[in-house]
């Protein structure tokens, strides 16, 4: 594998590394992020819902107060006079102010006058009997201490949600002694919860509770579009009465899911940029003057000429080993030199060997021979058996063949 199919892997390695790791932590902060401000949303959301709620316990409450600080009604109680109820308690009047029970006590407890009216179906029913319980065994509903008392809120009774306020019964002028109290309930059913479902335009559900609840408001993820957000309201005596559900859709959570898809192919994008054009630089800077700079090498290794040079340039590393390669053929140059130079030298010595050592054996040994041709003498062929062994050693070493054992 060349350099540069090395350089393209380990680049490409780096970016298939950092994209993912990018992309987890970006995913993780802004979907955490997008989670967090969905459910602040989902609360804001919550409380601007159960706001209209507590609008309608007001509105009643406010309803109640007109009628319990009358002239008409303080007379009614105490001499129950039929005009007041055909002029005051017909069927139209509990239409119009949505109420379906009105209640009427003295200052003893005892119920004056009660009434209760079915709104969808339009007629007049029974006051129920549990409801009736329900007032008595909360008995801060009929006696009221002070002129400016009132309880006004949401009960559970029997199991049905309802919507009641009692108010002290007073003259027009808010003065006393107080003759009972005046309460009026509006049942909290599915009619009621779909009209605050059209004034919020969020789909609503209503939960009736039979316990405490560890929270009070919290949120629950159905799915990537939707999720439920839950907030528990408590009755008049402070305890968790129901509670209401909404079905919210998840713009924000969607919305940045799409900016993280965009944010992700822009970035693959960019990372596929990034990638090609480092892989330009370091070619132009890095790969082709080191591949350059292996062929100039194999030029001159395959040319045997040692007075060529790599060429020069740049100011950094690379630049720096092409003046290191130069400076290292000239030291191969020089040393070449001395060579030539010790071998010329050994050239001149072995000619001059020859001539000083062949000379004088040649003589030696020609004076032997004529010697021996006229005398024969054992130890004369000795000498000359010593001068061919001598002159087959000079010989030797002027050739360069003989080597010290």
């Amino acid at each position: 594998m060349n350099l540069r199919s090395k350089t393209l892997i380990v680049i490409a390695v780096s970016f298939l590394t950092f994209i993912p790791t990018i992309y987890f932590f970006s995913e993780k902060i802004l979907i955490t992020g997008a989670e967090k401000l969905e459910k602040e949303e989902a609360y804001n959301e919550m409380e601007r819902i159960t706001g209209i709620l507590y609008d309608e316990i007001y509105s009643l409450d406010e309803t109640n107060y007109d009628w319990a600080a009358w002239d008409d009604t303080y007379e009614f109680i105490k001499n129950h006079n039929k005009d007041y109820i055909e002029s005051n308690l017909v069927n139209s009047t509990f239409k119009a102010l949505d109420i379906n029970v009105i209640l009427y006590f003295n200052s003893t407890g005892d119920l004056v006058y009660g009434k209760a009216f079915d709104i969808q179906n339009e007629s007049v029913a029974e006051v129920p009997q549990e409801i009736l319980n329900y007032i008595r065994e909360h008995p801060f509903l009929i006696y009221h201490k002070s002129t400016d008392s009132n309880v006004s809120g949401i009960a559970v009774i029997n199991g049905k949600a309802v919507l009641l306020a009692s108010r002290p019964i007073l003259t027009s002028n808010d003065e006393g002694p107080i003759r009972g109290a005046l309460i009026m309930i509006r049942y909290f059913n599915e009619r009621q919860l779909e009209e605050i479902s059209k004034l919020s335009m969020v789909p609503l559900h209503l939960h009736i509770l039979s316990g405490e609840i560890e929270k009070e408001k919290f949120v629950k993820i159905l799915d990537k579009n939707c999720l439920a957000v839950f907030k528990v309201l408590k009755d008049i005596n402070g305890k968790p009465a129901i509670m209401i559900e909404g079905r919210l859709k998840r713009d924000i959570y969607r919305h940045e899911e799409s900016i993280i898809n965009y944010f992700i192919f822009s970035l693959i994008f960019i990372a596929i940029l990034t990638l090609f054009i480092t892989f330009l630089l370091i070619e132009k800077t890095v790969t082709s003057r080191i591949v350059k700079l292996n062929k100039e090498l194999n030029k001159i290794a395959e040319s045997g000429d040692i007075t060529k040079r790599i060429k020069e340039g740049g100011g950094d590393e690379i630049g720096e080993l092409q003046k290191s390669i130069n400076s290292m053929l000239d030291s191969i140059q020089k040393s070449r030199r001395k060579i030539e130079e010790l071998l010329e030298k050994e050239k001149r010595m072995r000619a001059m060997v020859a001539h000083y050592f062949f000379n004088p054996i040649a003589i030696a040994k020609g004076y032997l021979q004529l010697y021996l041709e006229s005398n024969k003498n054992e130890e004369v062929e000795r000498a000359l058996k010593a001068i061919d062994r001598i002159e087959r050693v000079v010989k030797d070493i002027i050739n360069g063949k003989w080597e010290i054992q």
